[in-house]
Order: structure tokens, then C-alpha cells, then sequence
């Protein structure tokens, strides 16, 4: 599965364009007072204005995997890192064979730099943001989480990330090119005490070899 666009919202376009391409250099693709579009590797990132504050988003880009190291430092040196527990920046998931760092953008969504060991996403430039490869997880969040798998398998046939297996309260389905994150409502988001409350988001996304849209209300 990967995704291809997400459609998010932000309360402050101009706010927004100045961290992602101003502070850390994200190509601009279109900017007006309607719409901020952004290229996040082989995905695209996309603002509109909010009519109300817009609740968190968590989402996530996928680094090169020889890169991590330049990742961490490339970012630390442009914006804070969330610590993942006390002194610590970096979370290690060993069942995922994946390492992640976290921080915030202006509109205090979520971002994850990760880098899966197992993926074929070796580069040999340099590192910066443009090195991203695509947006390979975004936060959904869902007030039943079993009908929210089943209809994901249905509609999709999209099913449980074999390197995780669900819990009550969240699961990832996909696989290592492209998850949907499942939290319940009111679970915090990791690595922060967030609590996690829906919010609309359009993916376009590929399975299979075949498109899709999905909107979250």
C-alpha cells in the first residue's frame, strides 16, 4: 500500500508554508488562500484553511534507511525533537525492524522521520528534506476499531500489519510501504500525552496496483 496525497486541514496557511518550506525546504508545488500543496518525495502534501481549530494529525515520512543518522541530526538542527521517554530521542521498534524520531510542525500535528531496515530505501545524496521518500503512515482515528479494520479489508482489501498485531485500542494496517494508523478516540498519541480526536482527512492512496480515495470525517 502506498500512500500517494493527503488532504489535511491547518488554521494558518502562510504559518504552515513557512515551516515546511521556508525552515525545511519542502518543494512548493501551489500556494494561495485556499490551498498549500507540498511534494513529500513520491507523495504530495496538502493544506486547506480550517473553519475551527483543526485537531492533530500524526503522520509520518519515510527516510532512507542508510540515512537515519543524518536524518536525526538534519532535523535536531532545524526544529525540537519529542522525546520518546526521558533523555531519550530516538524510538527503536524492534518487531518492526524500524527506528523513529518525532516532532511537531507549527500547527502542532505530529510528524515522525522513520526508517525501516528491511526497505529498499538506500540513497546516496546527502540528506535533507527533499531525501524523504514518501508519506508512509498517517493517524486515523476511530470510534470502533474492529468495524474500522473490517471495513478497511472490505472496501480496500487492506489487513493487519504483520508485524503488529492489533490491540484494543490501535492497530496499523498495511505494510511496510504504507500504514493507516488506528487510535481510538481519546488515546494519546505516542510519543506525547495528545489525546487523539478526529479530524477530516482525504488519503488517495494505491493498493495493489489500483487507486483509491478514503475520507475521514
Amino acid at each position: 500500500m502506498r500512500i500517494l496525497e493527503l488532504h489535511l486541514l491547518a488554521n494558518d496557511l502562510s504559518r504552515t508554508a513557512e515551516f515546511y518550506v521556508d525552515r525545511m525546504g519542502f518543494a512548493l508545488l501551489h500556494q494561495d488562500q485556499h490551498l498549500l500543496t507540498i511534494a513529500s518525495g513520491e507523495s504530495l502534501l496538502h493544506f486547506r484553511p480550517a473553519n475551527r481549530r483543526p485537531a492533530q494529525y500524526h503522520f509520518a515520512f519515510e527516510v532512507p534507511n542508510n540515512k537515519f543518522n543524518d536524518a536525526f541530526d538534519w532535523f535536531s538542527e532545524r526544529t525540537k525533537l519529542v522525546p520518546v521517554s526521558p533523555g531519550i530521542l530516538v524510538a527503536d521498534f524492534v518487531n518492526w525492524k524500524a527506528k523513529s524520531f518525532y516532532f511537531f510542525d507549527t500547527q502542532g500535528n505530529i510528524l515522525e522521520c522513520i526508517a525501516r531496515f528491511e526497505a529498499n530505501t538506500h540513497s546516496k545524496e546527502k540528506f535533507s528534506s527533499r531525501s524523504i521518500n514518501y508519506i508512509s503512515e498517517i493517524g486515523i482515528v476511530t470510534n470502533d476499531l474492529p468495524h474500522t479494520i473490517h471495513q478497511l479489508k472490505v472496501d480496500f482489501n487492506i489487513t493487519s500489519y504483520s508485524r503488529q498485531a492489533p490491540q484494543q485500542d490501535f492497530a496499523a494496517i498495511g505494510d511496510d510501504e504504507g500504514l493507516f494508523i488506528l487510535a481510538a478516540n481519546q488515546r494519546p498519541w505516542y510519543p506525547t500525552d495528545i489525546l487523539a480526536s478526529k479530524c477530516l482527512t482525504r488519503i488517495i492512496f494505491e493498493q495493489n496496483g489500483h487507486a483509491f480515495e478514503w475520507t475521514i470525517e
